[in-house]
């Protein structure tokens, strides 16, 4: 159903022991290998929307929402520990009526897609809106693979309702250290992420996961650079030298600024394909 008459492979590296008898490896421990699967997108078909899908020890396909489409080798890339069964799959975002013709939509299409971002409707996204605090750990949990199961106490802050679908992921990112409280039992799901607090938080969720963020950009002194608060500097410096977060124009960082649910939507997608999956980051 995940990959339909797109094409899958059963992936295995084998070799002969010592003993002579062949053998096969299917996990890398803490090692990765690169998978690219060669896919021309079909008519109608977003290529933000593809990805690989893999076949389970319980032969139940699982989205890798870490991999994305390479326009420069056309194929379907990401980095994975095993080897199975990988196909191409394909799940498109949502229709949202207020998104057609935003400067966004393409960035919007690859984070609703992938789940990291909800619709705040069945038909709308709310692009110019702000992002908060509890909408944003979520869209990090969720591209992390975080089982809400293992978090779902959400005692540590009474701020955080049980109920919210961002509860266990407010407890994940804080237990995580990739943003803090905001007070000492507090979480303060629903205020506003500003644009110096953003690098900060993507810089600890790179550093908590293991991301290398690369430094592929010269530094940029930002106009407003003493705008920026003295203790985020250095995470400002890494996304802009990341690319993933840059100037938002007049070599203005805005540091200050809010970040839009569309901003925030780009910013994710540039993670992705920077930091997380850089081999297909030359589409």
């Amino acid at each position: 159903m995940a990959v339909g008459a797109r094409p899958a492979y059963q992936l295995t590296v084998s070799y002969t022991g010592q003993d002579g008898r062949a053998a096969t490896v299917r996990d890398f421990g803490r090692g990765r290998v690169t998978v690219g699967l060669a896919y021309t997108p079909a008519a109608g078909e977003q290529d933000g929307s593809l990805y690989l899908v893999y076949g389970d020890d319980n032969n139940r396909a699982t989205w890798y929402y870490q991999s994305g489409y390479d326009k420069g080798s056309s194929s379907v890339i990401g980095s994975t520990g095993h080897f199975s069964i990988y196909g191409v799959g394909y799940k498109p975002a949502p229709a949202f009526t207020d998104t057609v013709t935003h400067w966004a939509k393409a960035d919007i299409d690859f984070a609703a897609s992938r789940g990291m971002l909800d619709g705040t409707s069945d038909t709308t996204f709310s692009p110019d809106t702000a992002i908060t605090r509890g909408m944003f750990v979520m869209a990090l949990g969720r591209l992390a693979g975080t089982d809400p199961a293992a978090y779902a106490s959400s005692e540590r802050f009474p701020d955080v309702p049980a109920d919210a679908g961002y509860a266990p992921y407010a407890v994940w990112a804080a237990s995580q250290g990739i943003v803090n409280g905001t007070g000492t039992d507090t979480f303060s799901p629903d205020r506003a992420i500003t644009r110096e607090e953003m690098a900060v938080i993507m810089q600890r969720y790179a550093e908590k996961l293991g991301y290398i963020l690369p430094v592929s950009r010269e530094a940029e002194i930002f106009t407003d650079s003493n705008k920026i608060t003295g203790s985020m500097k250095d995470a400002v410096r890494a996304m802009q030298q990341a690319g993933v977060m840059g100037s938002k124009g007049n070599r203005l960082f805005a540091p200050k600024d809010t970040v839009t649910r569309a901003e925030a939507a780009a910013i994710l997608r540039r993670f992705v394909e920077i930091v997380i999956n850089p081999a297909a980051a030359g589409r």
